[in-house]
Formats: C-alpha cells, sequence, structure tokens
C-alpha cells in the first residue's frame, strides 16, 4: 500500500503539478489501480464582485474565479446536487457543489452563473441570519469596519485602536483582530460586539443585505438550488452541552422547512474540522432525521464514507485556474 501511495503521489507532482511534464499525464491512469467511484464535494463561501477587498480569501471567491472553475468542472465530471448522491458502479467521478453560512451574494452573482450553466448546488444557511433578524456573524462585523474605505481608523474596545491606511494594513489588521478576538472568553467577545455596535451606530444599516432572505431562498429553489441546515446561530457544537446540541441541529431544520416548505435532510458542521464536533452530534444529525451531513475534513466520498460525515475541499480564491484543476486531480487521486 506504501509503495502505492508513494507512486501516486511523485506521478502527481510530475504528471500535473510540474508544468513541463503535463502531457505525461497519461502516466497516472496507466500505473492508479482501478478505484470505485469517487465522489468531490467542493466547499465555497461567498462570491463577490471582481474587485472586491475584504478579509479571508479562502472564505470568497471572485465571480470571474467562480466561473472559470465552474467551466472546468462541467467540461471535465458529472456535478450532481447532493440530494443526488449516491454511489455509482461504474468508476466514474462525481463532483457537487455546496456553500456556507447564506450569505446574500450567492443570490446575486453565484446564481446567475450556475443557472447559466444548468448546474445545481446546495446552501447550508444559519437560520438566525435569515431576513437579517438582528443576528449577525461576528467575523462579518469586524470585516465591514475594517475594509470599509471610508474609515481610516477603527476602535474595536477591547481588540485594540487601528490605523487603515492601505489595503494590505487592512488585512493585517483584520488578520491581527481575528486572533484576538478567538482568544476571547464567550461572555466577553459578546460585550465586545454590543460596545462595537453601540460605538458605530449605522453599522447594522450597513450589514442589512449581507444575508439572504426569504425571498431570495424562494426563488434559488426555483433553480436547482437546495438547502440545508448549518445550525441556528453557526455555533461549535462540540462546546455546547447535549440540550442546546439539539436545539441547534434539530430546531434549525424545523426553522428552516418552515421556510422551505419542504423537509430538509441535508446539513453542515459549523467549522466541520474534527476538533467542533462530537459523535453525539452525529447521533443527533441522524435522529434528526439528516440524510446527509458535511464535515469539512478533506477528501472525496466513496461507498466506505458515514453519509453524515461527508468530506469536502475547500476552494480559496487565490488559486488560479491551474491549481483548481490541479486540486480537483489532486484531491481524486489521493483521497
Amino acid at each position: 500500500m506504501f509503495e502505492n501511495q508513494f507512486i501516486k503521489r511523485n506521478l502527481h507532482y510530475y504528471c500535473i503539478d510540474s508544468p513541463r511534464n503535463r502531457s505525461l499525464f497519461w502516466l497516472r491512469n496507466f500505473f492508479a489501480p482501478i478505484k470505485e467511484d469517487k465522489t468531490l464535494i467542493l466547499l465555497y463561501h461567498r462570491v463577490v464582485d471582481d474587485n472586491f477587498q475584504g478579509g479571508l480569501e479562502r472564505l470568497f471567491i471572485t465571480k470571474n474565479n467562480f466561473e472559470k472553475q465552474l467551466d472546468f468542472l462541467q467540461e471535465n465530471y458529472p456535478i450532481i446536487s447532493l440530494e443526488e448522491y449516491n454511489h455509482l458502479k461504474n468508476n466514474k467521478k462525481q463532483v457537487i457543489i455546496t456553500f456556507d453560512d447564506g450569505y446574500r451574494d450567492l443570490y446575486t452573482y453565484a446564481l446567475p452563473a450556475l443557472q447559466q450553466r444548468n448546474i445545481p448546488a446546495t446552501v447550508f444557511i444559519t437560520t438566525s441570519i435569515i431576513d437579517n433578524m438582528g443576528d449577525y456573524f461576528w467575523w462579518d462585523i469586524l470585516e465591514l469596519l475594517i475594509f470599509n474605505n471610508e474609515r481610516k481608523e477603527v476602535m474595536l474596545e477591547e481588540l485594540g485602536n487601528y490605523t487603515l491606511n492601505s489595503l494590505e494594513e487592512r488585512r493585517t489588521v483584520y488578520d491581527t483582530v481575528l486572533k484576538k478576538y478567538k482568544k476571547l472568553e464567550s461572555h466577553e467577545a459578546n460585550k465586545t460586539i454590543e460596545k462595537i455596535f453601540a460605538r458605530y451606530g449605522k453599522l447594522k444599516e450597513e450589514m442589512k443585505e449581507l444575508y439572504l432572505n426569504r425571498e431570495d431562498i424562494h426563488e434559488m429553489l426555483k433553480n436547482k438550488i437546495s438547502f440545508g441546515s448549518h445550525t441556528r446561530e453557526h455555533t461549535i457544537l462540540s462546546g455546547i452541552d447535549d440540550e442546546q446540541a439539539i436545539a441547534e441541529i434539530g430546531g434549525s431544520k424545523k426553522e428552516l422547512e418552515k421556510i422551505v416548505q419542504k423537509e430538509v435532510n441535508l446539513f453542515s458542521y459549523p467549522n466541520g474540522v474534527r476538533k467542533d464536533f462530537l459523535q453525539r452530534d452525529v447521533d443527533i444529525v441522524k435522529k434528526s432525521g439528516y440524510r446527509y451531513a458535511c464535515s469539512s475534513l478533506y477528501g472525496t466520498n466513496d461507498s466506505k464514507t458515514n453519509p453524515h460525515i461527508l468530506k469536502r475541499v475547500q476552494v480559496s480564491n487565490h488559486w488560479s485556474i491551474d491549481e483548481f484543476r490541479s486540486s480537483v486531480e489532486r484531491a481524486f487521486l489521493l483521497s
């Protein structure tokens, strides 16, 4: 087994990653053992305007880059919805597109690109942000403050005061502030956000159009977009008790079903890495009636994959189309 993995890893470098040797890509298929079908689930968060200036590139992708990726995928693989996920019996590869959180730019930019190509996708939405009923993701609050070009400085209470004279400086400040915020105790973090809202009175107005509303969701449902739950409040499940976990997982399912007027059987774990959800949470997901649940664990899926801990590959905006192609091929080859 070790020899096979060593051969595949080296073939991938010399036949895929190395530009000089792309013409030898056929060698990978010649030497690689025949495997059963694999399903690659891609994880996106936001699709934004090409001129967007924001925070973490792993949390957004520009419209232009997204369209290039869709074109590559459509030319090379069957793209199915998560609801259609199954295990093929003829050694094929297939791709599923998913989005976490529920940003409104999915309606503005992602939906038209998907519609034009007749490609299905699934959006995992945190139900408390629908219609922007007063709940916001804390990282969005900080991002809006720091990347608003009209602000040349920000006062972020316990997180510190900063000058913002360039895009590079804003990115450095954002990275610094995120790290500081994550170290705060829960009650300290909540108080800090409350103070920031009090200082910047117009901030809530700036956030008004950030997340999907009911009308957006109903329109997307008509265009091959399915919706799954991403809990009520994007709570890290491993950090809460059993009663809270049931409310986040099962409660969000009921809330979303009222909005979409159909059964919701898809779920995504917030953050989704192994330390952020427990076996208890997987069991609650099953008991709540979800058919599939996605994590952020890296890899592809086959008949041995637990349908309630499906793996995904997160897409980053800094990838060129060649790097995206290489990442897709690597995932199918090595996982």
